[in-house]
């Protein structure tokens, strides 16, 4: 049959035995039978961290004595924890958006979980391939980011964008030969663009001069 022992709050364990009891008293006194007991670890929360980047680094609390630790990915494939068993560790190849992580704390085989998420808040951005055009107006062709706009980069050329923030939107007045333009968004202070450029080779309006009546051959 089966016995349980509850202990109190932070006991180390102790010695327990059996004594059968019926109608004519109590029987013999078992063997004693030894208890230890181990406190699960905890491990120190660690709060959810934002980069602008595919690496960063980890921290958790040191291991005691008689502790192990384990990094796992739980989601977030293929970033990788380069000191798998190590509480500091630099983590790389993180993927677009939210990775989590588990560190796993052991004390004496008694594991104990606590989880990490990382965002990468670098966003993917298409502003579309370069164009060439014979004319004063075209558009975009990026892919649709939300909360994304676009800009004229600095110093290339002119348009005026008939709204900045759609990813086909018309753009008129370009100026003859280079344009660039700027389709980017900012998530979470990580700003991610990508520049397109619109080459405008539409000629000058050609000019003849004033007609002219004349009464002889040649001018």
């Amino acid at each position: 049959s089966r016995i349980d022992v509850q202990f109190a709050m932070n006991e180390s364990g102790g010695n327990i035995w059996v004594q059968g009891k019926n109608g004519c008293g109590l029987g013999p006194k078992s063997a004693d039978l030894v208890i230890v007991v181990k406190q699960i670890p905890e491990p120190l929360a660690i709060p959810d961290i934002n980069v602008c980047a595919t690496s960063t680094s980890v921290l958790t609390g040191s291991l005691n004595a008689g502790e192990s630790g384990q990094w796992t990915v739980l989601y977030g494939s293929p970033a990788i924890v380069q000191l798998p068993t190590n509480p500091s560790s630099t983590v790389t190849d993180l993927r677009m958006g939210q990775n989590t992580l588990v560190w796993t704390l052991t004390n004496n085989g008694c594991p104990a979980r606590d989880t990490v998420n990382i965002f990468n808040n670098i966003v993917a951005i298409e502003a579309g391939d370069d164009q060439v055009v014979c004319t004063n107006s075209t558009n975009f062709r990026a892919t649709a980011v939300a909360n994304a706009t676009w800009s004229i980069a600095s110093g290339w050329g002119s348009g005026i964008i008939a709204d900045a923030s759609s990813p086909t939107s018309t753009v008129t007045q370009l100026n003859q030969d280079t344009n660039k333009f700027v389709w980017q968004v900012n998530k979470s202070g990580c700003v991610s663009r990508d520049t397109v450029t619109i080459h405008n080779y539409r000629p000058n309006q050609p000019y003849a001069g004033f007609d002219q009546v004349i009464d002889v051959d040649h001018t």
